[in-house]
């Protein structure tokens, strides 16, 4: 009976751990979705500022400390490919949310399970 009810301790503590860890995960991933989100939001914003500016008007972008001069097309296309890779970034992470969900759902679900089979004993 005592080796039965270490089992189920044992068993219990590693589920829910899995489901703290998950949780965590969940968090983490809603926190990167907001990110892109931005990213997409600030891309757009950008994108809508250079489209409004005169075709004579110097660009400049941002590479890593110094700026480089780009023409308008260059800045746009750039500002396109950033959205778009954060757009990507979001659907993978929606997927993997969702495949963390199931996992919390069903660690719930064997938690249910065995403090029920505990309680009948």
């Amino acid at each position: 009976m005592a080796n039965v009810d270490i089992e189920l301790k044992k068993a219990f503590q590693e589920l829910q751990t899995k489901m703290i860890e998950t949780t965590v995960k969940l968090k983490h991933c809603d926190k990167q979705i907001e990110q892109q989100k931005n990213t997409i939001r600030h891309s757009q914003l950008t994108a809508g500022q250079v489209k409004d500016l005169p075709d004579v008007t110097r660009l400049y972008q941002s590479v890593g400390r110094m700026f480089v001069l780009k023409p308008r097309d260059g800045v746009m296309a750039h500002l396109h490919n950033k959205a778009s890779t954060a757009e990507d970034r979001i659907k993978t992470l929606k997927t993997n949310m969702e495949y963390l969900q199931r996992s919390v759902t069903e660690s719930e679900s064997n938690l249910r399970e065995m403090v029920a089979a505990k309680k009948a004993r």
